[in-house]
């Protein structure tokens, strides 16, 4: 939903942004009823509730953004909804990355999907401290939704594109939690993160450049080499 508000708030061709609207309206139905089928279901775990205050609060003092050693007040509400959000993003993304190092041949990508594992692993426990200080509940983990089969039903390729997919979309979902935390020690936590993810991935994209799975998009014309070697 996400990337189809995004493409047509960036297309200015009307069929093109038609086209998207639809994916949009689509994409929003499909939504609601995967998740009316898990509330029915009752195998959804539901976000942090705040009661909401009596009156408009304004912040009093300039102690409001620290936080560096631990934290002087409570997470607000966007706070909370930038971790859980994360952790849950974080916790499907570990899974799947599991699931691909069981079925994947090339040693190459075996190594960098469970290196992924573990990279995972280490912010899902830092999210889950944040929020488990703050007495605040945990979403459920889907690893258990892993079989044991070995048996690959996908390409290396298509497995190395879905990881950098992840990818940018952990680097893109840290990018607006630092833009929108204020307390420090969540803003030094999302950025140190944000770093390693993006190293992790510069890896990745490197192993799809050697294996000829990376397609490279349209790009700008080099003028001064047009301009030199004509």
């Amino acid at each position: 939903m996400m990337g189809y508000a995004a493409a047509v708030s960036t297309s200015m061709r009307r069929e093109l942004r038609d086209y998207f609207t639809q994916c949009q309206n689509e994409t929003m139905d499909l939504y609601n009823k995967t998740l009316d089928l898990l509330l029915e279901k009752g195998i959804v775990s539901r976000p942090p509730f705040i009661y909401p205050s009596d009156q408009v609060e304004f912040i009093k003092q300039q102690g409001f953004m620290e936080g560096l050693l631990g934290g002087k007040r409570p997470l607000d509400c966007i706070e909370v909804s930038n971790l859980y959000w994360n952790l849950k993003k974080i916790q499907l993304s570990k899974t799947i990355t599991m699931a691909f190092a069981q079925i994947a041949k090339s040693d190459e990508v075996k190594k960098f999907l469970w290196r992924g594992v573990e990279i995972y692993r280490k912010h899902i426990e830092i999210f889950e401290a944040l929020l488990t200080i703050n007495n605040l509940p945990t979403p459920k983990s889907e690893e258990a939704e892993v079989t044991n089969s070995t048996i690959s039903p996908f390409s290396e390729r298509l497995m190395m594109f879905h990881k950098a997919l992840f990818g940018s979309t952990t680097i893109s979902s840290y990018g607006t939690a630092i833009a929108t935390c204020h307390r420090k020690d969540l803003g030094v936590h999302y950025s140190r993160l944000l770093v390693e993810m993006a190293n992790y991935m510069e890896d990745g994209f490197h192993i799809m450049i050697t294996n000829n799975w990376a397609e490279q998009p349209p790009s700008a014309p080099d003028r001064k080499d047009l301009a030199m070697n004509k």
